[in-house]
């Protein structure tokens, strides 16, 4: 037992640890130390540059985006769909993990949905669409556009890799249902799009609602968010206006935003960065919106539905 949390030498020294071997800890923004001349000579830097702790990689996409306390969500389409929002208190909640900020006193309320761009990339790699070749995001994305709300009746629970938040189920796995013979891929790509946007509008309004947001900005990045159509299916199904910076990288911005304030710490945070990146911005359309938000109770009924049956198939055919 560790009485008060501390770990002391005889409990280092039972997992094999010695306490000189335990760095300390350093927050975001803080100095971790300086460069070797050898590292430096290895990166093509100067030597004594100092080296500035960052974090995560939703912890820096939500500082780079600058989405402030209240001022709105983040929604990161990296490998998995990361929903952030700052907050100035740790509030707790089933759709969320409550992390630490990159600035004192602030944090982050993270909703991670492990299914994201990996699995649209998934789809357009293993089924080419009749060819030969890989189709391309954008490829995809031409033929998806023009569908409409629904994919005509296919609807996808996007949990290809499980799912954690609002309950933590190891053993979820992807649903899609409606399969018609009408169906393309295409029908798939843009469904997939949209079964993640829908799981990220029912995360978005118990986050919201927790963490006391009254902005509706929506700011989003990530190497998913080059889709236009992405983002504006996002933009339609979480109601709320998707702003969209000229790089993808916020999360580097974001690191390196964290380096630039311990160079020159008395400058205030600059205005958001999809802002200051001259964002494209999707506005979201009533008719789309109402549309997803009629669909988006179905998925929880979805999961519901087949959660036993999941569990009996891999009893069955993987155990």
């Amino acid at each position: 037992e560790l009485r008060g949390g501390a770990w002391h030498e005889p409990h280092l020294r039972m997992v094999g640890l010695e306490a000189a071997r335990m760095p300390a800890l350093v927050p975001p923004g803080g100095l971790l130390g300086n460069l070797t001349a050898s590292a430096a000579a290895a990166l093509g830097l100067s030597a004594g540059t100092p080296l500035v702790a960052g974090g995560g990689d939703g912890h820096c996409f939500a500082f780079g985006a600058r989405v402030l306390c209240g001022d709105g969500l983040a929604i990161s389409l990296g490998t998995s769909a990361v929903l952030s929002v700052e907050a100035a208190t740790p509030v707790l909640g089933d759709a969320f993990r409550t992390l630490i900020g990159c600035e004192a006193g602030t944090f982050y309320l993270e909703s991670v949905l492990q299914c994201g761009t990996a699995t649209v990339d998934w789809l357009n790699r293993t089924f080419p669409g009749g060819g030969r070749e890989p189709v391309s995001l954008r490829e995809a994305d031409a033929e998806a556009a023009r569908l409409p709300v629904g994919s005509e009746g296919l609807l996808v629970l996007p949990h290809w890799r499980g799912v954690r938040v609002p309950r933590h189920d190891a053993t979820a796995r992807g649903v899609v249902l409606g399969w018609h013979d009408r169906h393309t891929q295409a029908h798939f790509h843009r469904a997939i799009m949209e079964g993640i946007a829908l799981e990220m509008a029912a995360l978005a309004a118990d986050v919201a609602a927790r963490a006391g947001v009254t902005s509706d900005r929506l700011a989003v990045g990530g190497c998913g968010a080059v889709s236009d159509l992405w983002c504006q299916i996002l933009a339609d199904a979480l109601n709320r206006p998707c702003w969209r910076a000229d790089t993808v990288e916020v999360a580097a911005f974001g690191a390196a935003e964290l380096a630039r304030r311990f160079i020159a710490p008395s400058q205030a945070r600059t205005a958001p960065a999809t802002q200051s990146f001259q964002p494209t911005v999707f506005q979201p359309d009533a008719g789309r919106a109402a549309q997803y938000a009629a669909i988006r109770p179905l998925l929880p009924r979805l999961y519901a539905g087949t959660r036993d049956v999941q569990a009996d198939l891999d009893r069955l055919l993987l155990n």
